[in-house]
């Protein structure tokens, strides 16, 4: 079902008595102070959950999100967490009111948690709580936090299931319980929660420091109201939301009407599967309303699937750290102007009753970063918003390995790694990434430290580093992701299971001829010498030392691993921004002095010649730029050359893309190249009048493997160039045969 924001908070819920007097004015000094307290309630409910809990998703993932909801479910400020995970809140916050409000009730002191990825949250390991906050018997506001659970049951422990058909194959989902009545914690509904899980008291341990983290929040809205008075605060609380309001119509003011859409794909639906899945989003928008669908996705399938919460808490993501990131992360003043509209039954729209355990870790995290392509796109034609287009950041999706066996005194153990949190960031408009930077959608993410890690659990890390050439490269290069390698120690059972995809094709991308960031990949290695090599002295520096390695699955459970066996993964850096020849050689010779690229990338994707002592090599940078340019021509294809626009058309001209302006003419707007040519009318995709080059998708990175390791799909890297100048104008990856991506369709009146 399509799902769209409330303009504004008019409902009414029966046997509910709602507080919604607010102070007709609120002096600026008094506003900013509450404003301030407000937004730190979320960092203190989580300061207080991550001192309390013993889960490793809780205290070194910080895999969670806080947000505080006026009476009737609208937001007031969004944390910054993983905020993705929250952004089913309010819909399960009215659900709430709704279904509970007569029978049992909602009354002071209780505290109710769901895990229905249709009502609040985005897969059934994911658990909204949600507290009511009452002042005068009335219920004055939510304070609320999803907190992804580190194992609530499943076929796979972690509860990600690779083999899971529909809903019923997969940890229980719950509708919203009371879980807190009258301050208490109540055993039947704690029982119920833990009962499934594997590492039942850690799950009781996140479930008590999730109700402190709420009770905390909670104290805070009361001293607020006391000190100041409950209509002041209201007051505050409508002020942040209208404030970001004004703030994201005035930039949507600015910014021209028209589409911008994104293509990935999805590998793997379940175990043994080697087909790969369209997934589309699209962004309209007209006048100050945006308009995001899904059209072209394909069909729910297997355990690739997330619910239409998932679908807007993956765009919210991105339009929080794009559009208001000067507003504390006030998202409801936008939602009144943001509609969601994807095609139900689809992998990024399910169907109940769809799998969606696998969901989170793929589908919402690359939905996140074609949004953020999408608005990237949409902003460049205004030149102050142009610095908050970027390149998606990395991993896409995650390439999860879940552990679990007996540890070292036989007892039972079960982790999933964390070290993809740690991410990238991608390429701006006017600046490089950052490397295992983290990610714009959890401003304040975290991984455990190593130490933690071999405490915990049977293994011992290898390396956990950053690797070369995963960042997309360009003029501004995307920010490389990791590597780690770990064998398995003092262990007598232990198995794998594997959650992944953008092995095959980047789920990152690059944008305005930026590259993509490279594929995630995963090996064991079997048989090992590496006990004996450790036994040395020496540690290996990288796991290919150790002899061939086995491509798992994207899809797999009970891979059995024993401690001659090493385990790397890598996950993707971020995508890169414009025409990587248009790079200034002095900063692709730091890159290779600080270790960020390769020699041979240097030489191979950024046209650079270096010295024996580092340094650009002027004569052979040149030689090596002209060849590359020379390359473009011959191997590319494409029509005749239009003729050239004039230079007073080119000065009257809007800029759609990085380097291509729409200009106008007799017969309306047409796109032109950054040579001046013209690259065709408005009403038809501008691609069509490029050259265009088509390589195998290792042509990406030399990180990028064959893609037949995990899927049959042929994918292919294509690049549209100028045909005048031959500047590299865009890059995208896709199945060999498809149709060229229609990614920009401004909509400009004459």
């Amino acid at each position: 079902m399509a799902t769209t924001a409330p303009s504004s908070p008019t409902s009414s819920y029966a046997g509910l008595d709602l507080h919604s007097e607010t102070a007709e004015h609120i002096d600026p000094i008094t506003y900013e102070v509450i404003r301030h307290r407000l937004w730190n309630l979320n960092r203190e409910q989580a300061t207080t959950l991550t001192r309390l809990s013993g889960s490793p998703s809780a205290i070194y993932g910080h895999d969670f999100n806080p947000v505080v909801f006026t009476e009737e479910g609208e937001w007031v400020f969004f944390g910054p967490f993983i905020q993705y995970l929250s952004a089913g809140a309010d819909n399960g916050i009215r659900w709430t009111m709704e279904h509970r409000g007569t029978n049992p009730g909602i009354n002071d002191g209780d505290i109710f948690m769901s895990s229905d990825p249709w009502i609040g949250v985005q897969h059934a390991q994911d658990v909204l709580f949600q507290c009511p906050v009452f002042v005068d018997g009335r219920i004055f506001c939510w304070v609320s936090n999803t907190l992804h659970q580190y194992d609530v049951g499943g076929s796979t422990p972690a509860g990600f299931c690779p083999d899971a058909t529909d809903a019923y194959t997969e940890p229980a989902a719950w509708p919203p319980l009371r879980v807190v009545e009258n301050f208490q914690i109540r055993q039947d509904i704690e029982d119920l929660h833990v009962r499934r899980s594997r590492v039942g008291h850690l799950v009781s341990l996140d479930l008590r420091a999730t109700i402190a983290g709420l009770w905390t929040a909670r104290a805070g809205v009361l001293e607020l109201v006391e000190k100041y008075g409950a209509a002041i605060v209201k007051a505050a609380m409508r002020k942040v939301i209208d404030d970001a309001e004004a703030a994201f119509l005035a930039r949507m003011e600015r910014l021209p009407d028209g589409i911008w859409e994104e293509r990935s794909y999805f590998e793997s639906a379940t175990m043994g599967d080697r087909a790969a899945y369209p997934v589309h989003l699209q962004l309209e928008k007209r006048g100050t309303e945006l308009y995001w669908r899904n059209e072209g996705t394909h069909p729910q399938v297997g355990a690739l699937n997330m619910p239409p919460n998932a679908f807007r808490g993956g765009i919210m993501a991105a339009v929080a750290s794009t559009l208001l990131y000067d507003q504390l992360y006030a998202v409801g003043g936008a939602l009144r102007h943001i509609h969601f509209e994807p095609t139900p039954g689809t992998i990024t729209a399910a169907d109940y009753p769809a799998a969606t355990s696998c969901g989170p870790p793929l589908a919402i995290v690359r939905t996140t970063c074609m949004a953020g392509t999408c608005l990237g796109k949409m902003v460049i034609s205004d030149d102050e918003l142009s610095r908050e287009s970027n390149a998606p950041g990395g991993p896409g999706s995650f390439p999860m390995a879940i552990l679990a066996g007996l540890s070292r005194d036989d007892s039972p153990y079960m982790n999933f790694m964390l070290e993809p949190l740690t991410g990238s960031i991608g390429a701006f408009s006017w600046r490089d990434g950052v490397s295992t930077g983290g990610q714009l959608w959890n401003p304040l993410g975290a991984v455990p430290n190593v130490e933690h890690e071999e405490q915990l659990h049977p293994y011992l890390y290898l390396y956990r580093k950053e690797l070369a050439d995963t960042g997309g490269v360009g003029r501004y290069r995307g920010g490389n992701g990791g590597i780690a390698a770990l064998k398995f120690h003092k262990t007598r059972a232990t198995t794998l299971a594997t959650i992944a995809t953008g092995r095959a094709a980047p789920a990152v991308g690059g944008m305005f001829g930026g590259y993509p960031g490279a594929t995630n990949t995963m090996s064991l290695y079997r048989d090992t010498d590496v006990n004996e090599i450790l036994g040395s002295g020496r540690v290996p520096e990288w796991a290919s030392e150790l002899g061939d390695y086995e491509p798992p699955p994207n899809k797999g459970k009970d891979i059995p691993v024993d401690c001659d066996c090493v385990l790397e993964y890598s996950w993707s850096g971020g995508g890169g921004y414009g025409d990587p020849l248009l790079r200034d050689p002095e900063a692709v010779a730091a890159d290779v002095q600080a270790g960020e690229v390769t020699e041979k990338a240097a030489r191979d994707y950024f046209a650079v010649g270096l010295t024996a002592d580092g340094a650009v090599d002027p004569e052979a940078t040149a030689m090596l730029r002209a060849a590359a340019r020379e390359a473009r021509r011959a191997e590319a294809t494409g029509p005749e050359p239009g003729p050239i626009h004039p230079t007073a058309v080119l000065e009257r001209g809007v800029r759609v893309h990085q380097t291509v302006r729409a200009v106008p003419a007799e017969d309306g707007w047409r796109y032109a190249g950054p040579s001046g040519v013209d690259l065709g009318s408005l009403a038809n995709n501008y691609k069509d009048a490029c050259l265009v080059r088509e390589r195998d998708v290792r042509a990406v990175s030399p990180v990028v493997r064959d893609a037949a390791e995990v899927v049959d799909d042929r994918f292919v890297l294509r690049e549209f160039f100028d045909p005048i100048d031959l500047t590299l104008l865009e890059t995208e990856v896709a199945r060999a045969g498809e149709p060229y991506l229609w990614d920009l369709r401004p909509a400009l009146e004459r």
